[in-house]
C-alpha cells in the first residue's frame, strides 16, 4: 500500500497546507518542466527563509550532478551503447521544454530497451561519487 507522496527535502518545515499546494504543482504531468520549475520557484519564494535556501542548494546540486555525469562519462568503463543511453538520460533531465509526462515516457522507453544488468550499471554510474 502506498502512502502520501513524500515532499522534496527542500520543503521540510512547510505547513501541511503548503505541502498540499506544492504536491498539486507536482501532480500536473502535462506542464513543461520549465512551467513546473517556475511554479515551484513561486511557491518557494512565498515560503522564503530556510525553504528558499534549501531549494537553491538543491538546484545547484542538480546542475553540478548533470555536469559531473557528463564529464566522467567518457572515461567510464561501460560500453558505448550504455554511454549513449546515459547521455540521453542526462539530456532529458536538462530539457525543460518537455512535459513531465513526455520525459517519463522517454525515460521509460530507454529503460525498457535495457537488460536488468544494464539498468543496474546505469544506476551505479549515477550513484557513484567519483
Amino acid at each position: 500500500m502506498r502512502g502520501p507522496p513524500v515532499p522534496p527535502p527542500f520543503a521540510r518545515g512547510a505547513s501541511p497546507e503548503e505541502l498540499r499546494k506544492l504536491q498539486r504543482i507536482y501532480d500536473d504531468l502535462d506542464q513543461t518542466k520549465r512551467q513546473l520549475n517556475e511554479r515551484v520557484e513561486e511557491w518557494v519564494n512565498r515560503q522564503g527563509g530556510q525553504i528558499a535556501k534549501a531549494f537553491r542548494l538543491s538546484q545547484e546540486a542538480m546542475e553540478r550532478n548533470h555536469k559531473r555525469w557528463l564529464e566522467k562519462l567518457p572515461a567510464a568503463e561501460i560500453d558505448e551503447e550504455l554511454k549513449k543511453t546515459i547521455r540521453s538520460l542526462v539530456e532529458l533531465g536538462k530539457d525543460d521544454s518537455l512535459t513531465i509526462r513526455d520525459e517519463m515516457e522517454k525515460v521509460e522507453k530507454l529503460y525498457e530497451a535495457l537488460s536488468m544488468e544494464q539498468q543496474e550499471t546505469i544506476g551505479e554510474f549515477f550513484l557513484s561519487r567519483d
